[in-house]
């Protein structure tokens, strides 16, 4: 232990005084420790439809327009997947889901750079997830939550997981940014 100590004091001592340079946050920490325990751990709370909810804004279409009418029937389906991933019900959870749009599986703890978008494209096609600009466009046709269901759940399943900067199965993805990003039927 008295090794491993001297080994790597002086990476420990050039740490906190890093930390003490950006406003002496060390020093804060150090003085409110509680405060700061959530920036600094992982927490386990459950994703839930409201979370994920405050996170996007929508580009929608003008007011008035025929493509305003199916983009808000467009995101009717996509919430109401949320709504019941959120109860389980559709074998997706919101963590996959938000690993999909975002390439991470939990909200950061300072939250995402820029607010998550959801954008329409005007051909039939699966939902596509560009993660480095956190995009999820859906087709502006959706008019049915089951069909919705049944398209972005096999989007989300063929797109895989994360290995590092590796994913599976490659025969059905589009890799932007090296993240999941899309799904062509």
């Amino acid at each position: 232990m008295c090794l491993l100590h001297f080994r790597v004091q002086s990476e420990f001592v050039q740490f906190r005084n890093g930390l003490n340079k950006v406003g002496r946050l060390l020093d804060a920490v150090q003085l409110a420790p509680k405060s700061f325990l959530q920036l600094f751990t992982q927490t386990s709370k459950a994703l839930r439809f409201r979370d994920i909810r405050e996170l996007y804004k929508v580009n929608w279409s003008p007011d008035g327009s025929n493509n305003k009418r199916q983009e808000e029937q467009a995101l009717y389906c996509l919430e109401a997947f949320l709504a019941d991933s959120e109860g389980g019900s559709t074998g997706i959870s919101l963590d996959k889901v938000l690993s999909f749009w975002t390439g991470a599986a939990s909200i950061p703890p300072l939250g995402f750079e820029k607010s998550l978008d959801v954008s329409f494209g005007s051909t039939k096609q699966f939902p596509t997830a560009h993660t480095c600009a956190l995009i999820l466009t859906i087709w502006r046709g959706f008019d049915d939550p089951d069909e919705f269901q049944d398209t972005i759940t096999k989007a989300i399943k063929w797109a895989g997981e994360f290995i590092g900067s590796l994913l599976l199965p490659s025969s059905k993805i589009d890799v932007k940014c090296s993240f999941i990003s899309s799904v062509h039927p």
